[in-house]
């Protein structure tokens, strides 16, 4: 809500001011007299202690309660020319907001996609290639021409000569 100036106040407005200051009781007076904004602003002590029947201290409170309500009225004022740039700022803080949500959205699908790859990845059998271990013949013996007796391996027949050469060198 936009605050009107005081010099723009109607005599009804006036009488409510009074009211909110705590001088209800000379409403009346000011009504009779038919003060308003503009009026309120140009009297003078004088003009209200004789005109209107306010005390000396009524006077100087309304006087008071002028200036103090003439400098909210102006903070106000400046705060309307400030609301501008705010709304203004704030639009676009909320534009970077439904960009960010957005952005967050994306990157919590994409997390979400990757761990469900990573789930059915752990959990599903898939046709891996397995190479299965095929067992390794051990070598057989060479047979040797020249080897003993019979066709013996020579390293049978080896390890015998050499077993019984052992036992000659001990006797």
């Amino acid at each position: 809500m936009v605050e009107k100036n005081i010099k723009e106040w109607s005599v009804d407005e006036v009488c409510i001011w009074l009211n909110c200051i705590g001088l209800g009781e000379k409403v009346d007076a000011f009504r009779d007299n038919t003060v308003d904004g503009e009026t309120l602003l140009s009297l003078s002590i004088e003009d209200m202690t004789g005109e209107l029947g306010l005390s000396n201290l009524q006077a100087k409170k309304v006087i008071r309660m002028l200036t103090t309500t003439q400098e909210i009225l102006s903070i106000d004022a400046g705060g309307l020319e400030t609301d501008k740039g705010s709304k203004e700022a704030v639009q676009e803080l909320e534009d970077q907001i439904r960009r960010l949500k957005l952005d967050l959205e994306a990157k919590e699908k994409k997390i979400k996609d990757q761990e469900q790859e990573i789930r059915r990845l752990t959990t599903t059998k898939e046709s891996v290639p397995v190479v299965q271990a095929q067992p390794v013949e051990p070598p057989t013996p060479h047979h040797s021409s020249h080897g003993g007796a019979g066709g013996r391996p020579v390293v049978r027949g080896a390890a015998v000569g050499a077993a019984g050469g052992a036992l000659k060198v001990r006797y």
